[in-house]
């Protein structure tokens, strides 16, 4: 079983009257299944097209999972929407060209992803305590 390690490092000298300094580690231990680091184009532009990209099925991973998400896309504004297919408000996360993201994720609800721009190529991992 591995031990993943997640830290971000949130750091500004002008945003607040004093510097503002958060670094924040999270240890993930006794993970035994992982998708491998990925890049796939996204081409589909509306929740439920055809051609629509999958991160997560209904099946086969255990809660919780953790998803590592980055829009390559050079352009701030060509959007990635990380949903589930279920639920009254669906949009998980809406990721920017240039942005990334950690999220963990305790459903087993499928996620899907959409973008703004046919274009754009996401980089993405899934790491689970179970497969």
């Amino acid at each position: 079983m591995a031990t993943i390690t997640a830290q971000i490092k949130i750091l500004s000298t002008d945003l607040l009257t004093d510097e503002l300094s958060l670094d924040t580690t999270f240890k993930m231990s006794g993970v035994l299944a992982t998708t491998g680091l990925a890049r796939t184009k996204v081409t589909a532009q509306a929740a439920g097209d055809s051609d629509i990209t999958s991160l997560l099925p209904a099946s086969g991973w255990a809660a919780p999972v953790y998803l590592y998400i980055k829009n390559t896309d050079s352009t701030a504004t060509n959007y990635l929407f990380v949903y589930s297919s279920t639920g009254s408000n669906p949009i998980i996360a809406k990721i920017a060209g240039g942005e990334w993201a950690f999220v963990p994720y305790g459903l087993s609800i499928p996620l899907l992803v959409y973008g703004t721009a046919a274009t754009s190529v996401m980089e993405y991992m899934i790491f689970g305590t179970e497969a």
